[in-house]
């Protein structure tokens, strides 16, 4: 399997809250706001787990 990359640019708009545990890893949840070249936002759902937050995140 390959992985996936995706850069997002935009505003975080909701606070981290924790979703759920999978073989005791954290899983955290928050929304992203995202602007189209169109001018239309979206807001994105994002999942991220500890393993990442620890190894990408200065301040987690």
């Amino acid at each position: 399997m390959k992985n996936t990359n995706v850069i997002l640019v935009g505003t975080v708009v909701s606070k981290m809250e924790f979703s759920h545990m999978v073989l005791g890893e954290a899983f955290y949840t928050f929304k992203i706001e995202v602007e189209r070249l169109s001018g239309t936002k979206d807001i994105i759902p994002i999942m991220v787990s500890s393993f990442v937050l620890k190894k990408y995140c200065r301040n987690y």
